[in-house]
């Protein structure tokens, strides 16, 4: 599908604009984002972590000129891979995983998955993983994010409406233009969408036919094309948005969306390639957290700087634990292996994490891909800005024919399951594990939910597949230490397809993709399949071949969970660390547990709802103050010096 000429000469001047603008905002941004500008001794709050939590914390926490933040990213800005961050499609064929901007990650290898390493990257730049992530821009179910304020103990603060209104707030959504909303036969409903955040939603310029005929297909095997997926009800099939600008059809991110944005801002101080090594509390009976120390290299002098208020972590899944455990709060016995002092003896840190795993169904295709495009040689502006858009959500109903027998034959796992799919023993986490094990077996199952979703990827030169990722594992692994350095990286021990059920449910799901690559029209396109092929028919053929092939979707959450304390939890509802004080979570390692959509939309959500939360603790603070009890000195409280601001 091509441009209109109109649409091509916007594309063009606002092409030439963005490179203006990059070079015209160069110095600016480059006093932001110091490597190694001053520091001041305190500020109100310092934010471990400049990724997609982080910056939309900073951002909105500096609203208030009165409030001192200083956020600290252990990668750099960006600005040499900026094109490569800011172009859509580079995701898929120039992406920045791999280089200094990724933490490169790694699996431990574990039994289920025929002992491979997998791969786990994560962004390690202003900006985090929401500058090299895919750019789904998915809503979980209403159903699941209720059942998440229900156990969490506040439905007020994280139920849907709440987290809708957080989501809503972080977003302005654009609607696609006629032409490619036509081909991809895309459906929305605007009022289930923000219109005034930083963070800007919308759709490619470029489509495929492929899109309607996924769509199509879905249809005549009996799945329901969702006409408003953002709304709650985000199970059936759809054509989904992305985290695009479409001023110039660029990649919509926490730096763009909440940072570059912004004038100079004197109250914001944002320090890069510089590592926090421990959070710092004022003694060792007393864990009021004081301040942070920080390095700007592994052989380089340590330097603290205080926090008057808070300190805040949002530093992500694998981050936020990580830097928990290296200060002393977490399982003791993990802490005590490692030769860190337990600070607080916390054992659901880095607990019940949890990630998306996924395999794929290939083909053979006929008709050109936006891979072999890439290969030709189409390197148009509205063709860089295509990324895979097409997305299914199937329920156990759909996957089984019968959901009560596969919720029976779950629920009675549980207690089999136990000593393998939990890996810590602690009756704390334990307990919290069974929550978890009810929700999904009692209320999810059941339901509309889906427990697996479907995506078409169209980035192949020659093929074109439907990958499976399994929403709701009831596997639960672990992040955890053996050494007490930052630069030492954690142990992921992910516990992939350790229930029974995990696999079973996947490989309904991979059966389904396989049903429609030969259902009209998607069938239409495609050759023979060369993945996983026609070896592979028998469950146990299936089973073999999802050990040896399955990966991530690069979903990790939940080893900060809020969750009460005494059911392995590690923040409660307003996101302070158990057993310490002025020390909260924000990012998405606070989920109880995994729901069924992209990590992107409900982060930006936990950031919007955590900014608010923070500032009205400050409020609230403020206002308990006597009258009378000001002095001059007090508006200068907190503010960093003016030298490299």
């Amino acid at each position: 599908m091509w441009l209109s000429t109109t649409t091509a000469l916007v594309l063009v001047l606002a092409s030439i604009q963005l490179n203006t603008c990059y070079a015209q905002q160069s110095q600016e941004l480059e006093r932001r984002f110091s490597v190694d500008g001053a520091v001041a001794e305190a500020y109100d709050y310092v934010v471990v972590g400049g990724g997609q939590s982080g910056l939309a914390v900073a951002s909105r926490l500096t609203e208030d000129s009165s409030v001192s933040v200083l956020v600290i990213e252990a990668g750099d800005n960006g600005d040499a891979l900026r094109k490569d961050i800011d172009t859509p499609s580079s995701t898929y064929f120039k992406p920045i995983t791999g280089t200094n901007n990724d933490w490169q990650y790694q699996t431990l290898p574990e039994n289920n998955t025929n002992n491979r390493i997998v791969w786990w990257p994560r962004g390690k730049v202003v900006g985090g993983t929401s500058a090299m992530n895919a750019m789904y821009m998915v809503r979980p179910s209403q159903l699941e994010v209720d059942a998440w304020g229900k156990v969490a103990g506040d439905s007020n603060r994280w139920g849907w409406n709440s987290l809708l209104a957080g989501m809503k707030k972080s977003e302005t959504f654009t609607p696609p233009q006629d032409d490619v909303k036509n081909i991809a036969k895309i459906q929305f409903d605007a009022s289930s969408h923000g219109t005034n955040g930083p963070i800007h939603t919308s759709y490619p310029p470029f489509g495929f036919v492929q899109y309607g005929q996924f769509l199509d297909a879905m249809n005549n095997v009996g799945i329901w094309n969702n006409p408003d997926a953002m709304s709650g009800k985000n199970w059936g099939a759809w054509t989904t948005g992305t985290f695009i600008n479409p001023a110039n059809w660029t990649r919509s991110y926490s730096r763009t969306g909440y940072i570059d944005v912004l004038p100079q801002r004197a109250n914001l101080n944002i320090i890069t390639s510089s590592t926090v090594t421990k959070i710092l509390f004022r003694s060792d009976s007393d864990s009021t957290a004081t301040g942070v120390e920080f390095a700007r290299g592994k052989d380089a002098a340590r330097q603290t700087v205080k926090a008057n208020r808070e300190v805040i972590l949002s530093s992500g899944a694998i981050g936020t634990p990580h830097l928990l455990l290296l200060s002393g709060i977490g399982p003791k016995d993990v802490l005590t292996a490692a030769g860190v002092k337990v600070q607080v003896d916390l054992p659901g840190v880095g607990q019940h994490l949890q990630d998306h795993i996924t395999n794929s169904v290939t083909w053979n295709t006929t008709v050109d891909t936006a891979g072999s495009l890439f290969k030709s040689g189409t390197k148009s502006a509205e063709f860089l800005a295509h990324v895979n858009s097409g997305v299914a959500y199937i329920n156990a109903t759909y996957l089984f024919g019968d959901a009560a027998t596969f919720q029976k034959q779950v629920a009675d796992q549980y207690t089999s399951s136990l000593s393998t799919a939990l890996l810590s023993q602690d009756p704390t986490v334990v307990e919290g594990y069974k929550t978890r094990y009810d929700v999904i077996s009692k209320q999810i199952i059941p339901s509309e939910v889906g427990l697996v979703e479907l995506l078409i990827n169209l980035m192949g030169e020659t093929t074109t597949s439907i990958g499976v990722a399994l929403q709701h594992p009831l596997s639960q692994g672990r992040v955890y230490i053996n050494s007490s350095s930052v630069f030492d990286p954690p142990l992921i021990q992910p516990n992939y397809l350790a229930h029974p059920a995990d696999i079973v449910m996947l490989r309904e799901g991979l059966k389904l993709a396989r049903r429609l690559g030969s259902t009209s029209p998607f069938n239409t396109t495609l050759r023979n399949e060369t993945s996983p092929g026609s070896n592979v028919q028998s469950d146990e053929d299936w089973d073999k071949w999802i050990a040896a092939t399955t990966w991530t979707q690069f979903h990790p959450g939940c080893t900060a969970a809020m969750f009460p304390k005494n059911q392995g939890g590690v923040v409660d509802t307003s996101l302070k660390v158990y057993g310490t004080n002025k020390l909260r979570v924000v990012d998405g390692s606070v989920f109880p547990f995994l729901f069924s959509t992209h990590l992107g939309a409900p982060t930006y959500g936990v950031a919007e709802i955590g900014s608010t939360i923070v500032a009205s603790a400050k409020n609230s603070a403020v206002s308990s103050i006597p009258k009378g009890s000001w002095s001059w000195l007090d508006l200068f409280h907190g503010l960093p010096s003016s030298k490299g601001q």
